[in-house]
């Protein structure tokens, strides 16, 4: 196998690690840089799971979150192989996520991130091709072993009108309720059969079955960013909604390198 072809496959095998598939990523055009630094290093299999390359990796995995966001390989992007190309070269081994930030601050390229770009995020939908990697931002390395699947927390089928009258939603919340169940607060990140076996499940009846033990349950609510100090039943959307998109932003602001938040946003 020549040295092209065996860097082009453990960089698919390396972004599968990261939860990605075809529908999830949504340029192969990000693959080329991750590529070209692979082939530089002579990088072999134990990259993709040897301690010794982790901070490699997890460089390697936001900066692919990043540009995937930011749609920075959207329209015509010949111009940037070049200059990561220079980047690469002159990172003496390391993937150079700092630099290339920093190369490209200022520019349309630009993969930093405003308090804006980060309200956008939590404005995501279910079904965009944008969502799994903004979750995939507050997850660390997935398990190459696993399929990953976007779940509503609260399950889509709770969210019709006349099943929100039966369950005691008030006429006033269920605009609401209908308004905001597809967005990313109300979206998680699940293995595939752990998701098969939750699928329509009431989320608390679900959560205390399947994570019985308080620990359990704990480790599970922190992972996936999910508020601990209210009740998660259906009748509680409002204020679920509300403190997961504050967890999420503080999540965003932590990864992206933003200052916290001024107190009038939220």
């Amino acid at each position: 196998m020549s040295s092209i072809a065996q860097a082009l496959r453990i960089t698919v095998k390396l972004v599968s690690r990261f939860g990605f598939n075809r529908e999830t990523l949504t340029s192969h055009n990000t693959l080329i840089p991750i590529a070209y630094y692979l082939l530089k290093i002579n990088a072999e299999d134990p990259f993709i799971h040897q301690p010794k390359y982790e901070e490699q990796r997890e460089n390697i995995r936001l900066w692919l979150l990043r540009v995937l966001l930011k749609r920075t390989f959207s329209g015509t992007p010949d111009n940037l192989y070049p200059q990561l190309r220079k980047l690469i070269n002159d990172a003496g081994g390391k993937f150079p996520l700092q630099e290339i930030i920093e190369a490209f601050k200022g520019t349309p390229k630009s993969i930093l991130f405003s308090e804006d770009d980060i309200n956008t995020l939590c404005e995501l939908e279910y079904g965009s091709k944008f969502s799994f990697a903004a979750l995939a931002l507050t997850y660390p390395e997935f398990n190459l072993s696993y399929t990953f699947h976007m779940d509503h927390i609260f399950p889509r089928k709770d969210f019709y009108e006349k099943r929100l009258k039966k369950k005691g939603i008030t006429e006033s919340d269920i605009d609401f309720y209908l308004k905001n169940f597809n967005y990313l607060p109300n979206i998680q990140i699940l293995e595939g059969n752990e998701n098969k076996q939750k699928s329509s499940s009431d989320f608390n009846k679900w959560l205390n079955e399947n994570y019985s033990a308080e620990s359990l349950k704990v480790s599970f609510l922190q992972i996936h960013h999910i508020p601990q100090d209210i009740s998660l039943e259906l009748s509680n959307f409002k204020d679920f909604t509300a403190k997961r998109t504050k967890l999420l932003k503080i999540k965003f602001r932590e990864i992206l390198g933003l200052k916290e938040a001024p107190q009038s946003i939220s």
